[in-house]
């Protein structure tokens, strides 16, 4: 979130791959990304955005960013894995620390954000940009207009719901639920539009493997949420049901099944959480161990699709792969992919549960998921009903877009997060101010000098680990501006190809998730390339 949106990062001059990017290790702060854009690997070398003011002042901002240089950790060497002792896994565990200085600036670069997204959505002169500037324009009008839609949105969502073999909920005029697919077909259809309901799927490309591979791990439940005390439980639970009966209502559900409904939902949930808190401990488990070797016995490594159906037999693994590849345009063999699973006792009790489940409320469990993930794209009922909820629970990380009490702001946070890159070459060509490169670059200069200090303080670190810690540092290259391929229409045209085919808001929203997925995806049996020299296709100052 940033008034420049300025990208940060650094790299060893030396060519060496183990160093982190800056931007990773010495920002903690929330980043408008909308720029990081640069292809890189998809864990540790993520490009991050640099806030521009305003801004803390910098004393008070390296006061915020202390904890987590303090926090190096004792178990690794430093020349072996820099990343992790730089950082100490500090960043990926934790969240901003919610005080009072640190979420008004947060909220004061927000607002910015949105408001240079607004201007440029509002401007007259933006047709003539043409392209995916178009589609966004599309996406904010039917976001604003969306009230008059109310119907519309029940009646796409039920015919989507049947198109797609999910089912309608039980009673909306259809009697039982129609089960016009076996269940792979409708876990596949959920995962292509963002619904994972019981895992997650993405390519990862391991340092033990030279390409990308399936990686398959646990999905959550509001109900087993790690965040969530023992005391909260009960108001929790009572929120999450209360919103389940009033979108059974506005959906059209008899009120005479409404209460049974909910209620086999609501115990199948229950049983489910108490999977996920299993997984969530297991997770956090394979966060302390190394991501990238084959020590932790939690995970399935390098199976394949044979070898899953065989550990994991209750899903049918080599159809629901092909429904998604199939789905997305991809022309994927099966038997040739190769599979990474995290967590294989989650699976194990998951199939178990599914076994043992009525296929009624399987049905009914995955629809009510899929209503609950694009509520806040739906009419102003299901807006409000969920903002209701996420009022009641603010412990829970609840939609793919922030619900705001302003309309046009959730419009234009809904166009900058589904339309990143659009906006982002859009700021670049007319936007980008040059100023704040230097700025950014003094920043870095700061924080990489103030942490050698650390590092040279650091009592515990002998010499030769402080001298090789602190030429890593030194050799590290840093660049401010965006990636040269951002004005190239043809590059940024790519991502928008097969989205917004109607002005129809929830449609729209469908169109999008489905085009989000195929970059994650995509790239599965491809092999990883690794990053080349970034100056040549860097535009800014180094």
């Amino acid at each position: 979130m940033t008034r420049s949106n300025d990208i940060v990062y650094t790299k060893n001059s030396k060519g060496d791959d183990s160093v982190p990017y800056t931007a990773s290790c010495y920002n903690c702060s929330p980043f408008f990304s909308q720029l990081s854009m640069l292809n890189s690997r998809p864990k540790k070398e993520n490009v991050q955005s640099l806030s521009n003011m305003p801004f803390a002042p910098l004393n008070h901002a390296l006061k915020l960013r202390v904890p987590s240089w303090i926090s190096l950790t004792r178990r690794c060497i430093p020349v072996k894995d820099f990343y992790q002792f730089a950082c100490g896994n500090y960043i990926r565990r934790t969240i901003l620390p919610e005080n009072m200085d640190v979420m008004s600036v947060v909220h004061s670069m927000e607002d910015e954000v949105l408001m240079i997204i607004f201007r440029a959505l509002e401007s007259p002169t933006l047709y003539r940009t043409g392209g995916s500037l178009i589609k966004a324009k599309m996406l904010y009008e039917t976001c604003m207009n969306s009230d008059t839609l109310e119907d519309d949105s029940v009646q796409v969502l039920r015919l989507f719901l049947s198109e797609r073999g999910v089912g309608s909920l039980a009673g909306t005029g259809r009697g039982l639920v129609v089960w016009r697919h076996e269940s792979e077909w409708r876990l596949a259809m959920l995962f292509v539009h963002h619904t994972p309901v019981f895992f997650h799927m993405y390519a990862d490309a391991p340092s033990f493997t030279s390409e990308y591979i399936l990686n398959v791990y646990p999905a959550s439940s509001p109900l087993g949420a790690k965040e969530v005390s023992g005391i909260d439980r009960d108001r929790i639970f009572e929120a999450y049901h209360k919103l389940l009966i009033e979108t059974l209502r506005l959906l059209g559900v008899p009120e005479v099944r409404v209460q049974a409904d909910s209620f086999d939902i609501i115990g199948f949930e229950l049983q489910f959480s108490m999977i996920t808190n299993i997984s969530q401990q297991c997770l956090a488990k394979s966060t302390r161990q190394s991501n990238d070797t084959t020590e932790d016995d939690t995970r399935l490594y390098n199976l394949t699709v044979d070898d899953l159906e065989y550990h994991i037999p209750q899903i049918k693994w080599s159809r629901l792969m092909s429904y998604v590849f199939r789905n997305l345009g991809l022309h994927l063999d099966t038997s040739s992919l190769y599979v990474m699973v995290y967590c294989k006792d989650y699976f194990k009790q998951l199939g178990t549960l599914l076994s043992n489940t009525p296929p009624r409320t399987l049905a009914n469990y995955m629809s009510w998921k899929f209503v609950l993930s694009y509520m806040s794209f739906m009419s102003m009922p299901f807006r409000q009903i969920f903002q209701d909820y996420t009022l009641l629970t603010p412990e829970l990380k609840h939609s793919k877009l922030k619900t705001y009490t302003s309309r046009w702001k959730g419009c234009v946070s809904l166009v900058g997060s589904w339309f990143g890159n659009a906006i982002a070459a859009y700021y670049a060509k007319h936007g980008y101010p040059r100023e704040v490169e230097q700025k950014a670059k003094q920043m870095v200069s700061t924080l990489k000098s103030t942490f050698i200090d650390i590092v040279s303080n650091t009592v515990w670190l002998d010499e030769e680990s402080q001298n090789a810690t602190i030429e890593k540092v030194l050799n590290m290259k840093t660049e401010v501006g965006y990636p040269r391929n951002m004005l190239s229409a043809d590059y940024v045209e790519t991502f928008y190809a097969k989205t917004l085919k109607q002005r129809n808001d929830l449609n729209n929203f469908l169109s999008i998730a489905s085009a989000a997925l195929l970059p994650l995806i995509g790239i599965i049996n491809r092999q990883l390339v690794e990053e080349h020299a970034e100056d040549e296709s860097f535009l800014g100052v180094q």
